[in-house]
């Protein structure tokens, strides 16, 4: 299973929520590491014994899923570089940023004279949790692959009495006054931002049922799911009520 680097984690959350466009890099790396890199970049990486980064490519993303396009072969190791356990995607040939990260599901050790090839589709790439297929597969393809995806310059959110599911299948409330809000985020730390100020929906004409789930949208109607999750506690909308999401109560993470 692939991990999001806190540096990535942030950015996502800016493209996606505060409409602060991510630039891809023009080519992805492929590094090596001999201990977990951690969200914070922190593992230890192979270097030296001619040891460098590999470029890699990706397929067009399903199902919030990606793999490697091609093969990715290692140059011959000239020393030992140790046991092979994590991977990590980075964003430039030296140095640059951690993008994704994981385990090698057999780890290997590589003694001097051994070459590492990893096989086209072996390496997946995915997001998992509360992020929908729309946006799993369109944030994949931006940052893997180049593909523009704009983000949208109005959010909204939207209320729900069943799971809205990262398919977007859920229960939306619909009638009785009900129309979705619009919603601004603060700045990002550590994966997570909030609503910045307070979002407040119109006055219930009748009942809207029990509201147990949001979702982040890109449109006042219709349009793409972004996000979802469950409310802390659920609650009866009823004629005369209103649902009101203080400032900090909304909260978005990626992870």
């Amino acid at each position: 299973m692939s991990k999001v680097s806190n540096y990535l984690e942030n950015a996502i959350l800016n493209h996606l929520l505060r409409n602060t466009s991510y630039t891809p890099p023009s080519t992805i790396y492929l590094a090596l590491y001999t201990t977990d890199p951690t969200d914070a970049d922190t593992g230890t990486e192979v270097s030296g014994g001619s040891y460098a980064r590999q470029a890699i490519t990706f397929n067009p993303a399903s199902s919030r899923s990606t793999s490697n396009s091609a093969t990715v072969t290692f140059p011959e190791a000239t020393s030992d570089w140790g046991t092979i356990s994590y991977w990590g995607l980075k964003d430039s040939l030296t140095g640059g940023n951690l993008l994704f990260y994981g385990t090698f599901s057999n780890p290997e050790t590589i003694n001097s004279g051994d070459q590492l090839e990893i096989g086209s589709g072996t390496l997946t790439v995915s997001f998992t949790g509360q992020v929908s297929v729309y946006a799993g597969n369109k944030l994949l393809d931006l940052i893997l692959r180049g593909t523009s995806f704009t983000p949208p310059s109005t959010l909204y959110l939207a209320l729900y009495t069943s799971n809205p599911t990262e398919n977007d299948t859920g229960t939306e409330v619909s009638g009785n006054n009900y129309s979705r809000v619009t919603i601004t985020f603060g700045s990002p730390s550590n994966g997570s931002c909030s609503n910045n100020s307070d979002v407040l929906f119109p006055v219930a004409s009748g009942s809207w049922g029990t509201i147990s789930y949001i979702g982040i949208r890109d449109n006042s109607s219709g349009g793409n799911l972004l996000i979802f999750g469950s409310t802390t506690v659920a609650k009866q909308i009823s004629a005369n009520n209103r649902a009101v999401f203080k400032t900090g109560n909304v909260v978005a993470t990626v992870d």
